[in-house]
């Protein structure tokens, strides 16, 4: 969230590097994250949207000449997960709509997606881990009353359980998460730390072996490999370890 400093800038913390560039792209195009109270997220928003439909601007412009103060309930949030590859919430608007929102993974969450612009995504996907760009994918869908209360029942269930809860939890959202539009695709990048070029490049001059083990698509892996100087254009022993399905299976890979 938001901090401010004695000189009134504004700071931001979060759990990762991604989020906070996110955040702060959103500024850039009119939503300033202004923090959280409980389940309520407080923005400032100055681009006029079919969100601000029920809200008096006094301004028929895309950008507002003053803000509007947005509060959007979060009512459910599954967060991400290794297995599941995404995170999912789901927000009630300013029009009084329930949106489902999933970011994650392009392979998972683009096999949620219906629209027609995929081919489009998948290009542009390729391109950024081309370049060593870290991707995600944004989905949202537009969730029925009858669909909201068959969560909250689902989700309610699920609290009260003893054991097989997180479980019970993917499956209600597994309902929902169906169908989805396709936003965007964020591309972040993912900067290495200081000296760690430098520090692999003396450890393989001493015979040290070193691996580099990743999830990542094979063109960020060679990109990231590049740039850290674990691999160049004489050494490019790379293994693909694709659809092994046990760890045996992965020791015979490699």
């Amino acid at each position: 969230g938001p901090l401010r400093t004695g000189s009134g800038m504004r700071q931001k913390r979060a759990e990762s590097p991604d989020e906070i560039s996110l955040v702060s792209a959103a500024e850039c195009l009119g939503f300033v994250f202004e923090g959280r109270e409980g389940d309520v997220c407080k923005f400032l928003c100055k681009w006029r949207n079919s969100w601000l439909a029920n809200i008096e601007t006094g301004s028929q412009r895309r950008f507002l000449d003053q803000a509007v103060q947005l509060s959007l309930p979060v009512l459910y949030c599954l967060n991400f997960t290794s297995a599941r590859k995404r995170m999912s919430i789901v927000v009630r608007f300013p029009d009084g709509k329930a949106r489902l929102i999933t970011k994650g993974a392009d392979a998972m969450v683009l096999e949620l997606c219906t629209n027609s612009t995929l081919g489009t995504a998948k290009k542009d996907l390729s391109t950024y881990a081309r370049v060593g760009l870290r991707t995600l994918v944004v989905g949202v869908r537009e969730l029925s009353e009858n669909e909201l209360e068959t969560l909250r029942g689902d989700w309610e269930a699920a609290s009260k359980l003893l054991s097989g809860r997180a479980e019970a939890e993917e499956r209600a959202f597994a309902k929902v998460e169906k169908q989805l539009t396709y936003v965007g695709t964020t591309a972040v990048e993912d900067k290495l730390q200081h000296g760690v070029p430098e520090t692999i490049k003396s450890l393989r001059e001493a015979g040290i072996c070193v691996w580099m083990l990743t999830g990542d698509k094979l063109e960020t892996a060679i990109n990231i490999g590049n740039s850290c100087q674990l691999i160049n254009s004489e050494i490019m022993d790379i293994i693909t370890i694709a659809e092994c399905s046990s760890s045996d299976n992965v020791r015979r890979a490699i």
